[in-house]
């Protein structure tokens, strides 16, 4: 079994604390976050239509990578600027929403 086969991705969105969380899993290909587009939809301005990606490689590794969106994304509170890996407890920040990541096995 391959590593990228071993493991799902979790990704649990909030915009706020006091509101129930949503989630979507990834367990091969890719998961696309928007506004209006993906599998993972933020209905915010501050999101564009295909804000991020989130993929997990052939060699098991999760990684995220910005759109060339407007307002950028936010991985541990820093703006990405390329693609980045991601670790399991890793906090996404897209507009207003956070994004909780967690990677699990399969």
């Amino acid at each position: 079994m391959s590593p990228a086969a071993a493991r799902q991705v979790v990704v649990e969105l909030r915009r706020r604390h006091d509101e129930p969380a949503r989630s979507a899993v990834l367990i091969e290909g890719t998961l696309v976050i928007g506004r209006e587009e993906g599998e993972l939809r933020i209905e915010d301005l501050l999101v564009s239509r295909r804000h991020a990606t989130l993929r997990i490689s052939p060699e098991g590794d999760v990684i995220l990578q910005d759109l060339d969106s407007t307002n950028g994304t936010f991985l541990n509170g820093r703006l990405l600027l390329e693609p980045a890996t991601v670790a399991d407890g890793d906090d996404v920040r897209i507009g207003p929403a956070h994004l909780q990541i967690r990677i699990e096995p399969a």
